[in-house]
This record gives C-alpha cells, sequence and structure tokens, in this order.
C-alpha cells in the first residue's frame, strides 16, 4: 500500500501541470529563412549593381567606389555588437523588423541620388547603420526556432540561396534589358528594395502568429 502511495504521491505534480506548461511557443521557422535570404539578395545587388553604376554611369574613380561601397558594409561590421545589444533589450522581432524597413528604403533611393555625393554618402551611412541590426537579430530569432544545429545550417543555406539568386536575377536582367544602363541598375536596386519591403512584411506578420 505504502508503494503505491508513494508512485501517486510522485506522480501527481505531473497530473497538476496547467495546460499551456507542455505547449509548443517555438517561432516557426520559415520566416527566419526568408530574412536570410533577402539580406543575402540585396547584399549581392549592392556589391554586384552599385559599384558598377557607379563607374559606368556616374564617373566615380576606383578609391570613390571603394570608399561609398566599403561605407555600409564597415557599419554593418562595427555595430553588429551594438545593435545585438539593442535587440536583446526591445526585442529581437521589433529592432530587426523597424531596421530591416529603413534599410530597404535607403537600398531603393542609392541610385537615385549617385549625382550628389554628399547626400549618397549620408543614405549609405543609414543604411549600414539600419542593416547593422539584420544579422545579430535574425540569429536570435532563428535560435528561438528550437531547432537547434539544424536551424542554424538552414539559416545559413538559406542566406547563401538568396546570394545566389540575387547574383542570377542581375545577370539575367542586365543580359535582358541592358546591363550598363542608368535606368536598368536604378531599376534593379529600387526592385531589391521592394523586394525586401515586401518580405519584412511577410515574415513579421507571420512570425507574430507563429505560423
Amino acid at each position: 500500500a505504502w508503494l503505491g502511495a508513494g508512485v501517486l504521491e510522485r506522480s501527481a505534480p505531473c497530473a497538476e501541470q496547467p495546460e499551456h506548461a507542455t505547449r509548443d511557443v517555438r517561432r516557426p521557422l520559415w520566416p527566419i529563412l526568408l530574412m536570410a535570404a533577402s539580406d543575402r539578395a540585396t547584399g549581392a545587388a549592392l556589391t554586384a549593381v552599385f559599384a558598377g553604376f557607379l563607374a559606368r554611369n556616374l564617373g566615380y574613380d576606383p578609391a570613390q567606389r571603394g570608399l561609398l561601397v566599403g561605407l555600409p558594409l564597415i557599419l554593418m561590421a562595427v555595430g553588429a555588437a551594438p545593435a545585438g545589444w539593442i535587440a536583446d533589450r526591445l526585442g529581437a522581432l521589433r529592432v530587426r523588423s523597424g531596421c530591416a524597413v529603413g534599410y530597404a528604403l535607403c537600398f531603393a533611393l542609392v541610385p537615385w541620388l549617385g549625382f550628389s555625393t554628399v547626400a549618397l554618402s549620408l543614405v549609405l551611412l543609414v543604411l549600414g547603420v539600419a542593416a547593422a541590426p539584420l544579422l545579430p537579430a535574425s540569429l536570435s530569432l532563428a535560435s528561438q526556432t528550437g531547432r537547434g544545429t539544424a536551424g542554424l545550417a538552414a539559416f545559413r543555406a538559406a542566406g547563401d540561396a538568396g546570394y545566389f539568386l540575387g547574383i542570377l536575377a542581375v545577370v539575367a536582367v542586365g543580359a535582358l534589358a541592358g546591363g550598363d544602363r542608368m535606368g536598368t541598375q536604378q531599376a534593379l536596386m529600387a526592385g531589391f528594395g521592394a523586394l525586401h519591403l515586401a518580405c519584412t512584411a511577410c515574415t513579421l506578420i507571420a512570425t507574430r502568429q507563429g505560423r
């Protein structure tokens, strides 16, 4: 009798656990993969289109092109750690979404400001600051999916796929519409910015709804 009582006594707390304690609260993975792909696709467009745009259509010399293209890249690297600290306090999804909107808008504006070095530099400055939280916040969200190393591997694969598709789109549009034409390059940059903005809206809605 005492053995049966002991078994019942040990099992009682498990029976009394609230229903929500066993509920799966993991974030869905696919919106995070879409974030990674869209970030890397715009990165591909920035390096593949922007430098050529500055050289062919605006006459910037190699040193100027290096500074302008490198400005947002160095800001992304330097700002990643502070951006992660901010995301930890304000929420990774909130910081990621807000900065992604600013990043996409600046990205779309870049090719229209090339005739003013000052205006272009300011927009690239804002673009680099806005881009800094994208990777650390996305990695934080990926870790919240509960997929472990497999989830992070999928995140990396989605980013690589996005970069490849970005380069492929640039090459394809350039071959069909003339990649050296200013209008084509402006349309490419604006299109990638609009696509990134649409991906941000989609991932924000899906992640909040947990689908």
